[in-house]
Parts: structure tokens; sequence; C-alpha cells
């Protein structure tokens, strides 16, 4: 899963997809070819917050301790 998450990191990092208020967490996901369950469950093991969460977390440049 680890792998999955550089992916999803690599896919919003490329293509600043993550500045397209219209993209949901699981649409990015689907580009990045991973499962957004599966993503979302290890976002929220790793980091305490959602998919949605670290989404919104680069739309706005929030730093995670404050969502």
């Amino acid at each position: 899963m680890k792998r999955d998450f550089e992916r999803l990191a690599e896919v919003l990092d490329s293509v600043m997809i993550y500045e397209n208020p219209y993209m949901s967490f699981s649409e990015i996901c689907n580009m990045a070819g991973i499962s957004d369950v599966g993503m979302d469950a290890f976002i929220r093991d790793n980091f305490g917050v959602s998919g949605d969460d670290i989404l919104k977390a680069f739309r706005y440049r929030i730093p995670l301790c404050f969502l």
C-alpha cells in the first residue's frame, strides 16, 4: 500500500489535478490505478485523516495538523 500512496502523490504532483475542485478523491485514485477504499484506510491508519482530508490539505495548502 505504501507504493500506492507514492503513486497517488506522483499523480497529484505531476498534473496538479488536486487543484481541480470537481475531482474527487475516488476519481484521483482511479486515475492513479489504485483502490480508493484501500488508500483511504491506509491514509487513516497512518495520518489519522481521510483521503478527502488529504485532498483538501493539498488543495488549500492546509497543514495536516490543522485538519
